[in-house]
């Protein structure tokens, strides 16, 4: 059987394409065969090869990491400011700046992490009632989980923190370890957290972080995240009186199978069919697939995200 995608056919390839997601070990498809797979002639390969071999990338992992810190420092026994990472932290309902702090209430820890394998972890010691460490400048689209390690030295626990269109928002759940023990010889069992991520509100409540003015945890919220949200910070808050590790941090990503952005050009209307989609209007299904006016057509103006019109 002969590979021929027609005209018709380009497009679905383009949308098949776009929708595969980044995994971290999947074999890179030479750019010379993404596109004879897009204008094969007859007899040069079959149909179903040429979309697997798309697609090679897609069944070689189900979640792949899109983020991921260790708290990683140089040298042994050296401590470090968290913004030695990249990260940030603020300390007590004013949110003062700690994040230069090579002390108490945040910093990362010289010690052997978990794994134990190099030198470091974040550790959170409220000084002023609370603390909180995040980490900005993100783009997390697709989330499926967060997961971490973890020990503290008694049984008490952080909130996750996430920002979603420049506002913070806490888990309701308290995640507390299992194991108080040193933190470099604990199992992943032990020390292991993990949490599949949802919109839905009864997972989160407001939280203000305003650095320099305040940070307190809010109430629950009374409607669901944004579905498609991207996530812009991670973190965490420890409201507790005791010291507590964390180490690899990981956020993964959901594998995307279709994607439609209803793309047109800058204030210029189109019609549904423009981007290969059809519309019909009433009780006798009237196709309006090429109608550039109600009751359906892409708007020419910006959606959101705002990085493109349609």
């Amino acid at each position: 059987m002969a590979c021929f995608l027609s005209p018709h056919f380009y497009p679905i390839m383009k949308t098949t394409i776009k929708a595969i997601p980044p995994f971290r070990s999947a074999p890179v498809l030479p750019l010379r065969l993404v596109a004879r797979c897009g204008f094969l002639k007859a007899g040069i390969l079959p149909l179903l090869l040429c979309l697997m071999l798309l697609t090679a990338g897609a069944v070689s992992g189900q979640t792949p990491v899109i983020f991921e810190e260790n708290f990683t420092v140089p040298t042994l026994n050296q401590n470090k400011a968290v913004n030695y990472v990249g990260w940030s932290a603020y300390s007590g309902p004013t949110a003062t700046d700690v994040s230069g702090t090579v002390a108490n209430p945040a910093y990362v820890a010289g010690a052997l992490g978990n794994p134990n394998t190099t030198p470091g972890y974040l550790a959170l010691i409220p000084t002023a009632g609370s603390v909180a460490a995040v980490r900005t400048g993100l783009t997390l689209n697709h989330v499926a989980t967060v997961s971490w390690n973890m020990n503290s030295s008694s049984a008490s626990g952080v909130r996750l923190l996430i920002q979603i269109g420049g506002n913070w928002y806490a888990s309701s759940n308290v995640y507390v370890p299992s194991f108080s023990g040193t933190f470099s010889t604990g199992t992943p069992a032990q020390v292991g957290i993990s949490t599949t991520f949802t919109t839905t509100a009864s997972a989160w409540r407001s939280f203000t972080l305003a650095p320099g003015g305040a940070m307190t945890l809010g109430a629950a919220l009374t409607s669901d995240l944004p579905s498609n949200a991207t996530i812009t910070g991670i973190g965490f808050y420890d409201a507790t009186a005791t010291v507590t590790r964390l180490e690899t941090l990981q956020v993964t990503q959901a594998p995307v199978i279709f994607e439609e952005d209803f793309t047109a050009p800058l204030n210029t209307n189109k019609a549904v069919n423009y981007v290969g989609w059809s519309a019909y209007s009433g009780a006798t299904a009237t196709d309006v697939s090429s109608l550039v006016a109600n009751p359906a057509f892409l708007g020419g103006a910006l959606g959101n995200p705002s990085t493109t019109p349609g």
